[in-house]
């Protein structure tokens, strides 16, 4: 058993062309070769399965007419009618040619639109912003039919809500009324702020102006203390403290029975009367 190509050039009695796959791969010039290698007859011999399935591959997908005998051998003929033209190579070459020359002519065309919006000082493309618009509008619609679902779903609670809403609406009105006076009180305190920082300024001004001058009067009493003397004795310096700590609480009960008027006139005055030197506010060393 030998192939078409190995039988070129072969003669013989009678020949057999046998083709064990079909008439697919044979065309028009190969089963001339094999159909004419005999003195009497030939014989050609095909595969059936073959043949028909061929056939069922050509038809559409779905296509249940039934594969006749007549259309086996439609199919042969086709097959072994088939003149395929070979191509040489000025025809290879003129279809390199034309080739190129079709796509030098479809880049062209291409890149034609994008030039002109470039020139007339538009973006070169909108492909980018059409991919975005698009991608925004299914998100949208996305969301839309989200939102939809989720209000059909609710629309039952929704509506017990709405039932609600008279009570709702008087409970509210309730404690409104009932918390009003002690929003308005604490307006009024908010309000007031500043007036009671002032006069907290001012209390602590008038404290520190009281000890300062009972500070003075102290350090006047040790001066009267100490005039003329160079040296007094432990027991007379301990009757002294004791004899300050009395004149001090006194001087702070009458300093704090004066009018803040008379405090600040009395410091200024002491203010204005104090010596250069002033002397030491307890004992001497």
């Amino acid at each position: 058993m030998l192939s078409i190509d190995a039988t070129q050039g072969l003669t013989s009695t009678e020949h057999i062309e046998a083709m064990p796959a079909g008439t697919q791969a044979v065309n028009a010039y190969k089963a001339y070769t094999a159909a004419s290698r005999h003195r009497r007859a030939t014989f050609l011999v095909s595969s059936d399965g073959a043949e028909r399935r061929e056939i069922a591959g050509r038809r559409p997908l779905g296509d249940a007419r039934p594969i006749r005998e007549a259309d086996v051998w439609a199919n042969m003929g086709r097959n072994l009618s088939r003149q395929p033209k070979a191509i040489s190579a000025l025809e290879f070459l003129e279809q390199a040619r034309e080739l190129r020359r079709g796509a030098t002519g479809a880049l062209q065309a291409g890149l034609q639109p994008a030039e002109q919006r470039k020139a007339g000082g538009l973006p070169a493309t909108v492909l980018a912003q059409t991919l975005q618009r698009r991608r925004v509008v299914a998100l949208v619609a996305e969301t839309a039919e989200q939102v939809a679902t989720w209000a059909r779903a609710q629309a039952g609670a929704l509506e017990r809500l709405g039932q609600f809403a008279p009570a709702v609406r008087v409970a509210v009105t309730q404690a409104m009324a009932a918390v009003r006076p002690a929003l308005q009180r604490a307006a009024e305190r908010i309000g007031q702020r500043p007036e009671r920082v002032r006069l907290r300024e001012q209390q602590a001004e008038l404290v520190a102006d009281r000890e300062q001058l009972v500070a003075m009067r102290m350090q006047g009493w040790w001066r009267e203390k100490w005039w003329g003397r160079g040296a007094v004795s432990s027991a007379m310096e301990a009757q002294w403290q004791a004899e300050a700590k009395d004149e001090e609480a006194r001087q702070r009960g009458v300093i704090a029975a004066m009018p803040a008027k008379d405090v600040r006139q009395l410091q200024r005055e002491a203010e204005a009367a104090k010596p250069a030197a002033r002397p030491s506010a307890g004992p001497s060393p």
